[in-house]
């Protein structure tokens, strides 16, 4: 018994399932990417990410643990290689006012736009909503931020 928690959220958390862990989780969320991108051959990089190309940019499906327990983070370069100023982080500020999903920041000279779900209980329209709004967002604003920042798009061109 814990002191101060209340009786029926200490039974709920005693017979709560065990967390997922990115092995046990792994197939089913790229079993989704699949049905979500329609195809049978996922491309996985090294470190186990899923790149999904959109316009002029890229954006990932990464799985990863806090406490043991599996997130998904589906993530994109906006821009890479932008000086740092206090202008692009008040634009950085406006970007993230006007979206509804995700988040925007500056890390190490690059402009990332990602969010996280919990992975255990993974709805398939919520990954692909998380990837609808992060690859939209960051193929929206990436040529605006480099033209007016510097830096660089993932793809200088659109897809063939």
């Amino acid at each position: 018994m814990v002191k101060g928690l209340p009786m029926q959220r200490q039974e709920a958390l005693c017979n709560a399932r065990p967390m997922a862990t990115v092995d046990t989780v792994r197939p089913y969320v790229e079993q989704l990417l699949r049905e979500f991108c329609e195809t049978q051959h996922l491309v996985v990089d090294h470190d186990g990410d899923v790149p999904i190309r959109k316009g002029s940019t890229m954006y990932w499906v990464s799985l990863f643990e806090i406490e043991d327990e599996a997130q998904v983070k589906v993530w994109s370069f906006m821009a890479r290689d932008v000086p740092d100023s206090d202008a692009l982080f008040r634009h950085l500020n406006e970007v993230n006012r006007g979206i509804h999903y995700g988040r925007v920041y500056f890390e190490d000279g690059d402009v990332i736009v990602s969010t996280e779900l919990l992975a255990q209980d993974l709805d398939p329209r919520e990954l692909q909503n998380a990837c609808e709004c992060i690859g939209s967002i960051s193929d929206a604003y990436d040529d605006e931020l480099v033209a007016r920042f510097g830096g660089r798009v993932f793809f200088p061109d659109d897809p063939p």
